[in-house]
């Protein structure tokens, strides 16, 4: 059973004690659980319908706690609610308990003397010219839902010796870009330390946090994004990363980091 994710979000229902309810199918599996951008994403889903006069999101901090899939329950609070700053938070409850945690940080914007940026422009290949990504048997279940090409990097389990990859990413289905859907997209690369990878071997990501750089990001043609994944450091069966997205003229929308289980 596949389900899109505009579909997936839509079947998203509320329940009488304020929280919402969503099934999701097999497809959206990443290993044994479901992929942690769809359960961000449902968290920050719940709390827009539940809080519609809210400022444009600045940041999410999410936890990857435990297991989802099946029938999941979504629970969205208001932690804080101030003149400028908004803090909500949405709890993703699986079979066995809390999944998913996400807390959202809203902020209304204000005149400033700054308006710069200072990563640089990415120089890659366009994405008809770039090589598939997922190419191949063992790819996860919910990359089904997504093209991607790779600009620069490596491949997964390729036995490469990069740790910077730069991968085109755009939704299967036709789609308006929205925060909502920006955060199930931004988390789909694997680990940047799985290009490295000689063999399979399970992988978890632990924490997420993410900042939005636009009030309103859009997609830099035809769909497509440009995202950037970078290991920092690994060891102990750690790794630390950092991840960039570009938009539209390839101006930079996310900045995150991410914490993930190796096992290898």
């Amino acid at each position: 059973m596949t389900k899109p994710f505009t579909d997936l979000i839509s079947s998203m229902t509320a329940t009488d004690d304020q929280t919402f309810r969503v099934e999701i199918p097999e497809g959206w599996a990443q290993g044994q659980s479901t992929y942690g951008g769809l359960t961000t994403a449902l968290g920050l889903e719940s709390v827009l319908r539940t809080y519609t006069d809210l400022p444009p999101l600045r940041s999410a901090m999410v936890n990857f706690v435990g297991a989802a899939g099946g029938v999941l329950t979504v629970q969205p609070e208001m932690i804080r609610q101030g003149r400028s700053m908004t803090v909500a938070q949405a709890d993703v409850m699986a079979e066995k308990g809390l999944a998913t945690r996400s807390t959202f940080s809203f902020g209304v914007g204000r005149e400033s003397v700054f308006d710069e940026t200072h990563l640089p422009t990415p120089d890659l290949p366009e994405p008809d010219a770039a090589e598939d990504y997922f190419a191949g048997p063992g790819r996860p279940s919910f990359t089904q839902f997504f093209d991607s090409k790779l600009a620069a990097g490596g491949l997964p389990r390729s036995g490469s010796d990069q740790t910077n990859h730069y991968i085109w990413v755009r939704f299967a289905e036709n789609l308006d870009a929205s925060m909502v859907s920006l955060l199930a997209l931004a988390d789909m690369p694997p680990p940047a330390m799985m290009p490295k990878f000689t063999k399979p071997k399970p992988i978890s990501s632990l924490t997420w946090m993410v900042n939005m750089l636009q009030e309103n990001p859009q997609p830099y043609k035809d769909g497509w994004w440009l995202l950037q994944s970078r290991a920092e450091h690994a060891s102990q069966g750690y790794s630390s990363q950092d991840m960039i997205v570009w938009g539209a003229d390839l101006r930079p929308v996310i900045a995150g980091r991410q914490l993930v289980a190796i096992y290898l």
